[in-house]
Protein backbone atom coordinates (compact mmCIF):
# COMPACT_ATOMS: atom_id res chain seq x y z
CA UNK A 1 0.00 0.00 0.00
CA UNK A 2 1.36 3.41 -0.79
CA UNK A 3 1.88 5.43 1.70
CA UNK A 4 -0.17 8.98 2.14
CA UNK A 5 0.46 12.66 2.82
CA UNK A 6 -3.11 14.97 3.65
CA UNK A 7 -2.12 18.55 3.20
CA UNK A 8 -4.97 21.09 4.68
CA UNK A 9 -5.29 24.36 3.10
CA UNK A 10 -7.00 27.22 5.18
CA UNK A 11 -7.99 30.83 4.50
CA UNK A 12 -8.09 32.14 1.00
CA UNK A 13 -6.23 30.71 -1.58
CA UNK A 14 -5.80 33.89 -3.83
CA UNK A 15 -3.04 35.75 -5.76
CA UNK A 16 -1.67 37.49 -2.71
CA UNK A 17 -0.80 34.24 -1.04
CA UNK A 18 0.22 31.70 -3.06
CA UNK A 19 3.78 32.68 -2.45
CA UNK A 20 3.38 30.93 1.23
CA UNK A 21 0.98 27.85 -0.46
CA UNK A 22 3.83 27.26 -2.97
CA UNK A 23 6.85 27.41 -0.56
CA UNK A 24 4.99 24.53 1.25
CA UNK A 25 3.52 22.43 -1.72
CA UNK A 26 6.34 22.65 -4.27
CA UNK A 27 8.17 20.37 -1.30
CA UNK A 28 6.22 17.84 -1.91
CA UNK A 29 6.43 17.83 -5.75
CA UNK A 30 8.63 14.97 -6.14
CA UNK A 31 7.82 13.01 -2.89
CA UNK A 32 6.80 9.27 -3.59
CA UNK A 33 3.85 9.96 -1.14
CA UNK A 34 0.06 9.96 -2.64
CA UNK A 35 -1.48 13.66 -1.63
CA UNK A 36 -4.38 14.82 -0.51
CA UNK A 37 -5.27 18.04 -0.37
CA UNK A 38 -7.79 18.94 1.84
CA UNK A 39 -9.86 22.04 0.68
CA UNK A 40 -12.55 21.73 2.96
CA UNK A 41 -11.16 24.97 5.04
CA UNK A 42 -10.52 26.96 2.23
CA UNK A 43 -13.18 29.75 2.92
CA UNK A 44 -12.06 31.62 -0.74
CA UNK A 45 -10.18 30.65 -4.34
CA UNK A 46 -9.52 33.20 -7.05
CA UNK A 47 -8.11 31.88 -10.77
CA UNK A 48 -4.42 31.99 -9.88
CA UNK A 49 -5.82 29.57 -6.58
CA UNK A 50 -7.30 27.19 -9.19
CA UNK A 51 -4.56 27.71 -11.74
CA UNK A 52 -1.97 27.11 -8.80
CA UNK A 53 -3.99 23.90 -7.89
CA UNK A 54 -4.60 22.40 -11.26
CA UNK A 55 -0.80 23.19 -12.23
CA UNK A 56 -0.01 21.23 -9.20
CA UNK A 57 -1.58 18.40 -10.11
CA UNK A 58 -0.57 18.57 -13.44
CA UNK A 59 3.11 18.16 -12.61
CA UNK A 60 2.87 15.46 -10.59
CA UNK A 61 0.34 13.78 -12.97
CA UNK A 62 3.31 13.95 -15.30
CA UNK A 63 5.36 12.50 -13.22
CA UNK A 64 3.12 9.40 -12.46
CA UNK A 65 2.92 10.39 -8.88
CA UNK A 66 -0.80 10.71 -7.62
CA UNK A 67 -2.52 13.90 -5.53
CA UNK A 68 -5.83 13.83 -5.08
CA UNK A 69 -8.16 17.17 -3.54
CA UNK A 70 -10.61 16.49 -1.08
CA UNK A 71 -13.41 19.17 -0.74
CA UNK A 72 -16.93 17.19 -0.51
CA UNK A 73 -18.25 19.55 2.33
CA UNK A 74 -16.80 22.65 1.15
CA UNK A 75 -19.66 23.93 -1.43
CA UNK A 76 -18.22 26.61 -2.78
CA UNK A 77 -14.97 24.72 -3.98
CA UNK A 78 -17.07 22.27 -5.92
CA UNK A 79 -19.01 25.04 -7.67
CA UNK A 80 -15.59 26.99 -8.56
CA UNK A 81 -14.32 23.25 -9.85
CA UNK A 82 -17.97 23.02 -11.87
CA UNK A 83 -18.36 26.31 -13.05
CA UNK A 84 -14.57 25.84 -14.30
CA UNK A 85 -15.60 22.32 -15.82
CA UNK A 86 -13.14 20.48 -13.81
CA UNK A 87 -14.34 18.83 -11.00
CA UNK A 88 -14.62 15.52 -13.02
CA UNK A 89 -10.89 15.95 -13.71
CA UNK A 90 -10.18 16.46 -10.24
Amino acid sequence: MQEKVKIALNGELVLKKLPDYKKNLEKLLASELEIIIDLNPVQLIDAAGLQFLLSFRNTRRKKGKKVFFSYKNNLNIKHIFDIAGVAENI
